[in-house]
């Protein structure tokens, strides 16, 4: 069992041929997995698979496990996992949930095997099911902001005034947004009513997984008006523009909203899932 080096460009190839290997119905590219990457990670990995983990505070996250299909079954999954926890130690291991950084927010609901193997190292599903909804991305053809909003890719030098009202009422996105800007993915819709244009709302896409849409913000001010409308039109049409027929909107929050302006169904859930690896304090 060994401790490897993943930020060099060729060990997430590596890391991608493997999970490509593991689970070729859900592929990543090494775009992918360098856009979750944050100081921290440790990569455990032996010629049966490889687990990336990261430690905030005292609780650990599994961020990725992939083992080869021949070598399932036979404690090489376990071996990994556990190896993986007593190399960056912690209080608590959580599957999932671990924005702003995440390949997905849990364990498929679907993916009957991996739930079983979870349960078989006594992890459990304590939060509430995460969902991801389904898009066309082109129901948004034909539309045009009502007056008085407009709608910009936003850039390195004109997002500071959105990035400062994220941080004031959308703290947790801020990291997301901020990659979204420097990837040219994100976009702000501006009050283009006065002088000075003011952002009323933002929608990003690809910035934690290609072709996923999020985070999604209006704010308070500015609610009620189709800020978050056309902040959605805007991200929707840049998908389709790149060949995207159909989107996933990561970790939903307001489902009624998407369902009705964009025509978006429930597509798939998500279970995170958490283990105590010693007792919490007693406090006395």
């Amino acid at each position: 069992m060994t401790v490897m080096e993943a930020w060099h460009p060729e060990r997430l190839t590596e890391l991608a041929d493997l999970w490509n290997e593991a689970a070729p119905d859900e592929p990543l590219v090494e775009d992918e997995l360098e856009a979750c990457w944050r100081p921290g990670n440790t990569v455990i990995g032996d010629d049966h698979g490889a687990v990336v983990t990261h430690r905030t505070g005292s609780t650990v996250s599994l961020d990725l496990l992939a083992v080869r299909p021949e070598a399932r079954r036979r404690g090489a999954g376990t071996r990994l996992v556990v190896a993986a926890i007593e190399a960056v130690g912690g209080d608590r291991v959580q599957w999932g949930a671990s924005a702003p950084w995440y390949l997905w927010p849990g364990i498929e609901s679907t993916r009957t095997e991996a739930l079983a193997f979870a349960e078989s190292m006594g992890f459990e599903h304590r939060s509430p099911a995460i969902q991801n909804m389904a898009i066309d991305t082109h129901w948004q053809v034909g539309g045009a902001p009502p007056a008085g909003l407009i709608v910009r890719r936003a850039d390195p030098e004109t997002a500071g005034s959105m990035l400062d009202l994220v941080a004031n009422e959308f703290p947790v996105w801020v990291d997301e947004l901020t990659r979204a800007v420097e990837h040219g993915t994100a976009h702000i819709v501006f009050d283009d009513s006065s002088d000075h244009a003011v952002p009323l709302g933002v929608g990003a896409h690809s910035v934690n997984r290609l072709g996923w849409i999020g985070p999604m913000a209006t704010f308070a001010s500015a609610r009620g008006h189709g800020v978050g409308t056309e902040a959605l039109r805007a991200v929707c049409a840049d998908l389709a523009s790149a060949g995207y027929a159909r989107a996933e909107i990561a970790w939903v929050g307001p489902i009624r909203f998407y369902a009705k302006v964009g025509g978006a169904t429930i597509g798939r859930t998500f279970l995170p899932l958490s283990r105590r690896l010693r007792p919490p304090a007693s406090g006395l």
